[in-house]
């Protein structure tokens, strides 16, 4: 089953986590710690994969040292979906299709998309075989997004 994050990409300004990349709800486009704190792009990862029934691996030691969670997944794949302004999935996804096949007259909005099949996705690092997902996703900053995370049979 398909796990589906989605928010404007926002990297972190504030002194407690600078540069940590949240993907918040609203559309100020900045960190709200009364209604995003749980909206760190690590945070999301981790509950995703729990859900794809990938297990945890971290330790005591790693908890001590900051690391809530730790996970090497094998089989993943991820597909990311961007725009200028909040869509609907599917909209961006037609839309990126129609523009491939030189189909799209007019164009108003930008759209971007990237997709990763790779084994091996490690938390602690971010990345995806030899993608750094973080440094990807820090050049959509300011921009809408959907990660569409997925666990290959």
């Amino acid at each position: 089953m398909k796990q589906i994050i989605k928010g404007w990409v926002v990297v972190n300004d504030n002194w407690l986590d600078e540069g940590e990349i949240f993907l918040v709800k609203n559309d100020s486009k900045a960190v709200d710690y009364d209604t995003d704190n749980g909206r760190r792009l690590r945070i999301l990862v981790s509950n995703a994969l729990d859900k794809l029934g990938i297990s945890d691996l971290h330790t005591e030691d790693d908890y001590e040292r900051g690391i809530s969670g730790k996970y090497i997944a094998d089989n993943i794949s991820m597909e990311l979906f961007a725009s200028d302004k909040r869509m609907m999935l599917d909209q961006i996804r037609e839309y990126i299709v129609l523009d491939s096949m030189g189909l799209l007259k007019f164009q108003e909005n930008w759209y971007g998309y990237s997709t990763w099949t790779i084994e091996g996705f490690n938390t602690e690092t971010f990345t995806l075989g030899g993608h750094d997902i973080l440094e990807i996703l820090e050049n959509y900053k300011g921009k809408f997004v959907y990660l569409v995370i997925d666990r290959i049979s």
